[in-house]
């Protein structure tokens, strides 16, 4: 029961980043710190699990190729410490799911956002407080991580 609260509280977390980074096109730190301290908390009430080296691996090799992501321009700082702090939450298997998942639903979010600039006049899109729907602007990748990791977390793939 505390578990399924605690899963609550990371879901409300990729939310509210996702939110934000739709309205500032950023992810603020507390949302990554928050993750990242919630998860041992779960990791306690879910009990003792030597499988949780993997939890590190994953969030090191994640964190690892976003800064790579981040230095190519592709991805946001936001944007990798949130994914980073969210891949903590899964082991090595669940992993696979959640990068796909998240890959999936970015793709999906990317090509909404080319359409919705496209087929909304300008001088809309001006009067808009969504500064992600600004012509040309960069894509609120969080959509992708929060709604790839909701339904990474929703099909059983966290860990432990």
């Amino acid at each position: 029961m505390i578990a399924t609260g605690l899963l609550a509280i990371l879901i409300l977390l990729l939310l509210a980043a996702a939110l934000q980074d739709i309205y500032q096109l950023r992810i603020a730190n507390f949302f990554a710190v928050a993750i990242v301290l919630l998860f041992p908390v779960y990791a306690a009430v879910k009990g003792p699990d030597w499988s949780l080296w993997q939890n590190l691996v994953v969030f090191a090799g994640v964190f690892a190729l976003g800064m790579a992501a981040f230095a190519a321009r592709w991805l946001g700082g936001g944007d990798v410490k949130l994914l980073a702090a969210t891949a903590l939450w899964f082991d090595i298997a669940g992993a696979g799911w959640l990068i796909g998942a998240v890959a999936l639903a970015g793709g999906i979010v990317a090509l909404l956002f080319m359409l919705l600039r496209r087929i909304i006049p300008e001088s809309l899109l001006f009067r808009t407080h969504m500064v992600a729907l600004k012509p040309r602007g960069p894509v609120p990748y969080g959509i992708g991580i929060a709604a790839g990791a909701i339904s990474a977390i929703a099909l059983g793939h966290v860990s432990p």
